[in-house]
């Protein structure tokens, strides 16, 4: 191990020899100077572990060369120790308040100085690799931070198109993520036939996990959705693909859905919320219930589905739980029921526009309190 350096800066002759003694004897590297004006330059050659600064000293004072060596970025991480014959609790308080680590009444002996000096450097020591371990985590974290927006910017691009228009429909999709990294996910695609089939996907939690769930499920579609006609046979089929395959406590409440040339909607349910129709004969609402555990909750599951016939103008909303468990300054919830009522109406809107509008009311009731969870609403008016 190297020897410890102690910077020594003092004027007394007799002083110096006696500390040098005891600092040799303690076995530290030893530097004096005899003028503060001389510490600075000092500092960059030598290189102390420590200095010993005494109080009254040509040039500078000691307390005047204590506050300049404190405004630099390096000189201040050297600890430094007063020597002085002066005892005063004003002295040693201004010392100490300035930024001197200890004070030492002069004669100092040799234990006492000894203990003094190693306890200082090793505390300084200790904060240095400390500093150092900080250092690494921090770009540790740079990193991390990095690969987070990059996995961001996967997930984005792997998410289905927020205006989808075909000759069976026209769609209108938004998500937001609370989190870097979400579990909600939503597709819409053509499958041929004038069929298109789509999903609305919330999966448990937030972060990392939940992403390459989220993954994982979009991977699975992508190869099934226009080969498996029936959503709940997909449903199925998605369960038993992913059950045991992703951790325990970890599930997917989604819905996926078909609709053929001839305006049948076809729909299975898996821990989602029902199925709303905004029909347009009626102007009012019509829930369709189609309940079924979430994927990958529980083993074994009968997946079911339902038929329903749409007409021209007929609006569907499908969603996940963020807007309406959104919470405002007094702790009340958004609920269900001021959910629908927005959509209710709004009746007359566009697609882009209910959904835009539920987004804006969830916005206002929150008062700006972020979302805890991820939001999606898709809306599907038939053409």
């Amino acid at each position: 191990m190297d020897l410890l350096k102690v910077l020594v800066v003092d004027d007394e002759i007799i002083s110096c020899k006696l500390i040098k003694k005891l600092l040799v004897s303690l076995n530290f590297e030893t530097m004096f100077i005899t003028s503060s004006d001389l510490v600075e330059n000092t500092i960059e050659s030598y290189r102390p572990n420590l200095i010993l600064l005494d109080l009254i000293i040509p040039g500078r004072n000691g307390y005047d060369t204590l506050q300049d060596l404190q405004k630099h970025d390096l000189y201040k991480k050297i600890p430094v120790i007063m020597l002085s014959g002066e005892s005063s609790e004003i002295a040693i308080a201004e010392c100490l308040e300035a930024g001197a680590v200890d004070y030492l009444t002069k004669p100092v002996g040799k234990l006492e100085l000894g203990a003094r000096i190693k306890s200082v450097v090793r505390l300084f020591e200790l904060n240095k690799a400390i500093e150092q371990k900080n250092h690494k985590l921090i770009e540790t974290y740079k990193i991390i931070e990095n690969e987070l927006n990059i996995a961001k910017k996967i997930q984005q691009s792997i998410i289905g198109p927020e205006e989808f228009l075909n000759s069976v429909v026209k769609c209108s999709t938004k998500l937001t993520i609370a989190n870097r990294l979400g579990g909600d996910y939503f597709d819409i695609i053509e499958t041929g036939d004038g069929e298109i089939a789509g999903t609305v996907v919330d999966v448990s939690g937030h972060g990392v996990s939940s992403a390459l769930i989220v993954m994982m499920i979009k991977t699975f579609l992508d190869s099934f959705i226009r080969v498996i006609k029936s959503p709940s046979d997909l449903m199925s089929k998605l369960h038993s693909h992913l059950y045991g395959k992703i951790p325990k406590g970890h599930y997917a409440a989604m819905n996926l859905f078909r609709i053929d040339k001839n305006l049948k909607l076809s729909f299975s349910s898996a821990g989602l919320y029902d199925l709303v129709i905004l029909r347009k004969e009626f102007e009012d609402l019509e829930f369709i219930e189609c309940r079924n555990f979430s994927v990958a909750f529980i083993p074994k599951i009968n997946f079911t589905e339902k038929n329903v016939q749409l007409c021209s103008g007929d609006k569907i909303i499908i969603h996940t739980d963020g807007i309406h468990e959104s919470l405002n300054s007094k702790s009340e919830m958004m609920g269900l029921d001021r959910f629908y009522k927005i959509i209710k109406n709004n009746a007359d809107l566009s697609t882009s526009e209910i959904v835009e509008k539920l987004f804006d009311e969830r916005d206002r009731f929150s008062e700006g309190i972020d979302s805890v969870d991820d939001c999606t609403v898709m809306v599907l008016e038939i053409r």
